[in-house]
């Protein structure tokens, strides 16, 4: 690594890629001068467009094929500029969306979807059951049993709030046949998952029904024929896990 940017960059790097990019913007900014060596400058820059080029920020490179060293740092600049420059430009129009979006919600324009309470009382147990089974599955490897916990986690989130989309929701649901593929050796467990998807999948189905004025069908039709069969547990368990 450069001496402009330090090796543990990623460790102090802001979540947000946008405020990452402008983190290491910042950085190659106080370390350049024209005592610095160029090659440090264009390793720097190099990482900061691979960088942009991994997480959708738009970064162009410019033909550094020549022994002169101003026109270099000229050409890293320029590229380094623009890349700022359409950030912020990002930045604003974002910050104008969230305000329009705030307005909106806040005045009760904003299209939205709500659980009912009964509704968020059963899904919150078959998310429970749901964490159960997969946070003891031997069968799922960790990494991917980690990923399922956290999409729980963020569904439990979810329940409580005004949703501009079900999307998450229907994510679990895409989930389930990769669940069920990797758990043949139990059947058993494996059935008790897709049963409780299905089940979230009912309600969630039936919430945007409602939501965009249609009738309401009970199930949703791919769920509803589904080859396992979809047994409502009694009393779905409400303690969070």
């Amino acid at each position: 690594m450069s001496s402009i940017l330090p090796d543990t960059i990623f460790e102090s790097l802001p979540s947000n890629n946008c405020e990452a990019a402008l983190e290491i913007i910042r950085l190659i900014s106080e370390h350049d001068s024209d005592d610095l060596f160029v090659e440090d400058l264009v390793e720097a820059f190099i990482f900061l467009a691979k960088f942009c080029d991994e997480h959708g920020i738009r970064a162009s490179t410019p033909d550094l094929n020549t022994s002169d060293e101003r026109t270099i740092r000229h050409k890293i600049w320029l590229c380094i500029n623009a890349i700022e420059n359409d950030i912020k430009r990002k930045q604003i129009f974002e910050a104008k969306n969230r305000g329009l979006e705030r307005y909106a919600k806040l005045s009760g324009q904003l299209f939205c979807y709500k659980f009912s309470e009964t509704d968020i009382t059963k899904i919150q147990g078959y998310l429970n059951e749901l964490w159960a089974l997969i946070s003891t599955s031997s069968e799922l490897e960790e990494d991917h049993r980690k990923r399922l916990l956290e999409r729980l986690e963020q569904l439990q989130d979810e329940l409580n709030k005004n949703l501009s989309d079900l999307d998450r929701f229907w994510g679990l649901i895409g989930d389930a046949g990769t669940i069920i593929a990797k758990m043949r050796n139990c059947a058993e467990k494996g059935a008790k998952i897709m049963n409780l998807i299905a089940l979230i999948g009912n309600i969630v189905f039936v919430t945007q029904n409602e939501a965009h004025g249609l009738p309401n069908s009970g199930s949703h039709p791919l769920l509803m024929n589904s080859k396992i069969e979809l047994v409502h547990p009694a009393e779905p368990n409400t303690t969070k896990a």
